[in-house]
């Protein structure tokens, strides 16, 4: 490998200007046209990735639209109900919630005699509940 530097090392460089290389010329032009076909993949890549995603609307948003646009007059009476009765049962499924009422929930408090509300009925009565040991109400 020192003899081949050696050898390089003691060749003349001819001191002439070589003329133009069309080599370099081809070259250089295939290296920018790569490179401008990477920039112009990159911008789109880029655009397809910052493009709005599509608007999922849910249930609820679907009934305020359509809320707008019976009270815009281009619904009927009709068409909403059907549809809110649909996106209704859709809510309520997203939200869990069972389609009749739940037993304790339609029991109204009676008044007491006194126009206070009653407490609640329970089976037990605990010790700290009034009356539960014979004493009259406010009594310790």
């Amino acid at each position: 490998m020192i003899a081949t530097w050696l050898a390089l090392a003691k060749t003349k460089l001819s001191t002439a200007p070589r003329g133009w290389d069309p080599r370099l010329l081809w070259t250089t032009l295939a290296l920018a046209a790569i490179i401008l076909v990477g920039a112009g993949l990159v911008a789109l890549l880029d655009r397809w990735r910052k493009r709005a995603a599509p608007a999922i609307f849910d249930a609820n948003d679907q009934l305020a639209h359509f809320r707008e646009l019976y009270d815009k007059g281009e619904l009927s009476q009709e068409e909403f109900e059907r549809i809110r009765e649909r996106l209704g049962q859709q809510i309520r499924q997203d939200l869990n919630v069972p389609t009749a009422p739940a037993e304790e929930n339609l029991k109204v408090e009676q008044p007491a005699k006194n126009g206070q509300a009653a407490p609640p009925h329970s089976s037990e009565s605990g010790p700290e509940s009034p009356g539960a040991q014979g004493e009259a109400p406010g009594q310790h």
